[in-house]
């Protein structure tokens, strides 16, 4: 009896510890699941009566990175040679820090105050053995020609990317050298300048010297004519007229007997003119109108008109003689093509007639 006693004791204490080992291993995964804070993003769930518990740690999921934005001229600055990065801004002044920093321990730092003035305060002590060497480049002619070459041979390119390309070239990260160059401010200051020297102060003055004034990647003349008369307002601006032609084109006006198409169009326009007229002429070889001449003018009067067609005269030579002039029922424009060829024929266009019943 005593032996079946013991084994009985035996049993008793041997399913106790495995209900005790049973309660301890369902413990686990709970606790490692209040250890793991759920993502606020995602709905928090209860676990799972019967589950299996787990020996791993859970998992969790790496958030990407943000890319990282390439820094602009907004955020770098150059000053004498050296390399400057954003750090703080205040009312009383921006600073930047050398961009070597964080690896040297550089002290200067640039200030920009918000009348543009530039100063540094501390030492550069990243590139000291350069500056007792005294091996300074000095860039600053090439800079200006560069500057200069930009500006005149793409008149519409702003000034941030001309900027850009000079500070790519001559301060590129690949650049270790001291360099004696020009500023931003400089730059930009030479591009204007170069550009009102070049140009003329005038914006019309663009179009009439290279590279604006020929056709692209030659050196064919496109530009013809540009005339400029006082107003009969003291106060309103001049009256301006610029024109264009193709020179193979402009050979089709020397046929004879040939007719002439006059159109305006007033949408597509830059800003201070009011209208681009459009002469075709009539290519027989092809039997179709081809635009010959595009004129902007400024306004749409019977003298504006007699000197676009006087201009487009003179052009050819003196030998513009149409048989017949096609164009829409403009008064201004039919008494001006009557008196600039008095034995050609003016035809009222049907195209325009119809809009004319239509309205």
């Amino acid at each position: 009896m005593a032996i079946a006693h013991d084994e009985g004791d035996a049993g008793k204490k041997k399913h106790k510890e495995c209900r005790n080992a049973t309660d301890a291993s369902a413990y686990v995964p709970e606790r490692l699941e209040l250890l793991s804070l759920p993502d606020s993003t995602e709905p928090t769930r209860a676990p799972p009566e019967t589950s299996v518990p787990s020996t791993h740690e859970p998992q969790h999921q790496r958030v990407p990175g943000r890319a990282k934005k390439k820094r602009g001229s907004k955020t770098v600055q150059i000053y004498k040679g050296f390399r400057f990065c954003k750090s703080w801004e205040s009312k009383r002044n921006i600073a930047y820090t050398c961009s070597k920093y964080k690896r040297t321990g550089c002290c200067a730092v640039l200030k920009i105050t918000p009348l543009a003035e530039w100063y540094v305060q501390g030492e550069h002590t990243c590139r000291r053995d350069v500056e007792m060497n005294g091996s300074l480049v000095n860039e600053t002619a090439a800079m200006k020609k560069m500057t200069d070459r930009l500006a005149t041979e793409n008149p519409g390119m702003p000034e941030n990317d001309i900027w850009e390309q000079i500070c790519t070239t001559y301060y590129g990260p690949n650049r270790n050298d001291l360099l004696d160059g020009l500023t931003e401010e400089q730059v930009k200051s030479r591009i204007r300048r170069i550009r009102r020297r070049y140009f003329g102060g005038d914006i019309h003055g663009v179009v009439e010297v290279p590279p604006c004034s020929k056709i692209k990647d030659s050196n064919i003349p496109f530009f013809r004519f540009h005339l400029v008369t006082p107003n009969e307002d003291p106060k309103a601006p001049p009256n301006r007229i610029l024109g264009w032609a193709h020179p193979a084109l402009k050979e089709l006006l020397l046929y004879n007997s040939m007719s002439l198409f006059v159109d305006g169009t007033f949408r597509s326009v830059p800003r201070g003119f009011h209208q681009c007229l459009i002469v075709m002429v009539d290519d027989p070889a092809r039997s179709i109108f081809t635009p010959v001449y595009f004129v902007l003018c400024t306004s749409k009067t019977d003298s504006m008109y007699e000197d676009i067609l006087h201009l487009i005269y003179r052009d050819t030579n003196k030998k513009l003689n149409p048989a017949e002039v096609v164009c829409d029922f403009e008064f201004s424009l039919i008494s001006s093509v009557q008196r600039q060829f008095p034995n050609t024929d003016v035809v009222g266009c049907f195209f325009h007639f119809k809009q004319a019943l239509r309205l």
